[in-house]
C-alpha cells in the first residue's frame, strides 16, 4: 500500500515461464515452439526472400501463452491507470509508473494483444519485415504456404502458415 491506502488495480502476474521471462528479457524472436511446419516454410520464404533481392528481418515467432498473457495485463493495467478520468489518484502511483514503463517497453503496442491463444502461441505465425521491399510478396508467402491474413487491418508483416 502507499500512504496505508491500496490501489485497487492488480499488480501484473509475475513471469514463470523460462522462454516468457527471456522474450521480457528482450529475446523478442523465439524460434523455440514453432511448429515443424512453420519452421519449413519460414525457411522456404526466408530464400525466396533472399532470391528476390530482399532480407526477411523476424520481429516475433513463438510467444508462450504466459507471454501472451503478460501482454494482455500490460494493456489492460495501463488503460485502467492511465484514464484520466480514473480516481486512483497517488495510491497507485507505483503500480502506474511500473506499467507505464513495461507498456513503453513494448511499444508499438497499438492494439489490445489476443488472449491466451494465439497463432503465435500456437506456433503458425511470424511477424516480419522484408528489406528492401520486394515484389509479388504473397505469391513467395503462398508458395511457401504462408499468408497474410491480417493485411486488411494494416498488419503487413503478420505471416500465417496455411491449414
Amino acid at each position: 500500500p502507499e500512504n496505508g491506502v491500496c490501489c485497487p488495480v492488480p499488480h501484473l502476474t509475475p513471469l514463470t515461464d523460462p522462454l516468457a521471462i527471456r522474450m521480457e528479457g528482450g529475446d523478442k524472436v523465439i524460434f523455440d515452439g514453432l511448429t515443424t511446419e512453420m519452421l519449413q516454410a519460414w525457411g522456404c520464404f526466408d530464400n525466396k526472400v533472399l532470391n528476390a533481392g530482399g532480407q526477411l528481418i523476424p520481429n516475433s515467432a513463438y510467444r508462450p501463452p504466459q507471454y501472451q498473457q503478460h501482454l494482455r495485463e500490460v494493456w489492460d493495467r495501463y488503460r485502467d491507470l492511465t484514464n484520466d478520468n480514473s480516481p486512483l489518484g497517488p495510491k497507485c502511483d507505483t503500480l502506474r509508473n511500473q506499467v507505464t514503463t513495461d507498456f513503453n517497453s513494448h511499444q508499438p503496442m497499438t492494439k489490445q494483444p489476443g488472449k491466451k491463444e494465439s497463432r503465435h502461441t500456437k506456433g503458425i505465425a511470424i511477424d516480419a519485415t522484408i528489406t528492401p521491399p520486394v515484389q509479388d510478396v504473397d505469391t513467395l508467402a503462398n508458395d511457401c504456404d504462408l499468408y497474410r491474413p491480417l493485411l486488411f487491418m494494416g498488419e503487413p508483416w503478420h505471416f500465417e502458415l496455411r491449414k
